[in-house]
């Protein structure tokens, strides 16, 4: 054990300079959404010509949304940090279904330290507008301000908190801003990749960070700030006929829990029936392929937490599980080695370089990015740093932790001794 704790507090020895940071978070953009819908922008172009982009962001199975956020903030695949899925069972917590009708419990964050967390401990303002469970107290720390929302996050919503975000840079009350954006993937969602409710998102988008690139020009901020646009998914079309009703296959008397829908689906079997529940569901449909959890593919990360189902059940690209009818015409949740599934990235400020495109990066890997631009000491992660030192303009052998990425068990380890045990 002190072996293991030396290493962990050798991983946050780094002090840098820093640089103030905004984050647009854009929930289900997918890697390719301006191959496909980028004709006619103007802010998407300009910041690649500013900075730069990876051809592709790999991100976390099951791609979904809750899962991907916080392996984007804490640099960890989510079998470390746990939040293994956007609906969830723990048998250990007193509130043991997520999400809860009532003020979220902590506990559920307990295995991981997200970034703004980090940043308070280090001194370092953070402001986070719309971002789900922002307001969360973490460790006996919570963000320097939060501002949750209802509704989806429109146009005029993200303007305005960018516009409150820049002010906030400008005069050194803030150094990290972020702002979350669902809407592009509730429009994917209902009408579908190739809608025309999806490109109309997109021009707002576009037309959100032309105006942020003008303010910070007029503020003097260019030189100074650094604007990222990161999403933690991408997302698919399926069809109304492509449907697979998982209770016609299994009797639901044999199984506790049934917990998902759409592309991913949680089964916890009574104790008993676990291989005859199993094995009806391996053979149930030929769009159907399922695992236990311990035989997960590995490059998944999905084995090694309690909350990951004793059965796992995910749909073939295209193909939704329900239990119910559904009018989607867009999802995700899917193996994510498909190309549909594929994060974005795109970055610009005065440590990265310009007009520059990165080979594929992993979503693990952005944390130290980010880390290295707040000038912070990093936790122990999954990133690889080798797979983002060329996007700076002065490449370093060195991560924001001063050293390279930690062995992954050692990794689970030092996030557990550290964070369970506080």
């Amino acid at each position: 054990m002190d072996v293991l704790c030396s290493l962990c507090i050798l991983s946050l020895i780094h002090v840098a300079s820093s640089k103030p940071l905004m984050i647009l978070y854009l929930d289900g953009f997918r890697w390719d959404y301006l191959d496909i819908h980028g004709e006619g922008l103007r802010g998407f172009p300009q910041l690649q010509r500013m900075g730069v982009q990876a051809r592709h962001v790999m991100v976390d199975f099951p791609t979904l949304s809750l899962p991907n956020q916080y392996t984007f903030m804490t640099g960890l695949y989510n079998e470390y940090h746990g939040m293994v899925s956007d609906s969830m069972y723990d048998p250990d917590m007193t509130s043991q279904y997520f999400p809860m009708d009532v003020e979220p419990d902590p506990l559920w964050w307990r295995d991981a330290e997200p970034l703004w967390i980090a940043a308070e401990k280090q001194n370092k303002t953070s402001y986070f507008y719309h971002w789900p469970y922002c307001n969360v107290i973490n460790h006996r720390v919570k963000a320097t301000h939060c501002k949750l929302t209802t509704g989806i996050t429109t146009a005029k919503k993200v303007l305005n908190a960018a516009e409150a975000g820049l002010s906030l840079l400008a005069n050194s009350t803030a150094e990290l801003i972020g702002i979350f954006v669902d809407v592009g993937d509730s429009r994917a969602h209902r009408y579908g990749t190739n809608s025309t409710e999806v490109k109309s998102v997109i021009r707002n988008i576009d037309n959100t960070i032309n105006k942020i690139l003008e303010m910070m020009r007029v503020q003097g901020l260019t030189e100074k700030v650094t604007l990222m646009v990161v999403s933690g998914h991408g997302i698919t079309d399926v069809s109304r006929k492509r449907i697979i009703r998982i209770k016609n296959f299994v009797d639901t008397a044999d199984v506790d829990i049934f917990i998902g829908r759409g592309a991913f689906l949680s089964v916890w079997p009574k104790p008993e029936k676990m291989n005859k529940v199993y094995n009806l569901l391996r053979g149930a449909h030929v769009n159907l392929t399922t695992y236990r959890k311990e035989d997960t593919p590995e490059n998944w990360h999905f084995r090694h937490h309690p909350r990951i189902p004793p059965i796992v059940v995910v749909a073939e690209k295209g193909w939704t599980i329900l239990k119910k009818r559904s009018e989607e015409l867009g999802n995700h949740g899917y193996d994510n080695n498909l190309p549909d599934m594929r994060g974005f990235f795109l970055v610009a400020g005065p440590d990265f370089k310009s007009s520059y495109v990165s080979d594929p990066i992993e979503l693990v890997d952005v944390y130290q990015v980010i880390c290295k631009v707040l000038g912070m000491a990093s936790s122990p992660h999954n990133g690889t740093w080798a797979r983002v030192r060329g996007i700076f303009k002065s490449s370093s052998d060195k991560s924001a932790a001063g050293l390279p990425t930690l062995n992954l068990t050692i990794v689970g380890l030092c996030v557990s001794l550290i964070f369970r045990n506080e």
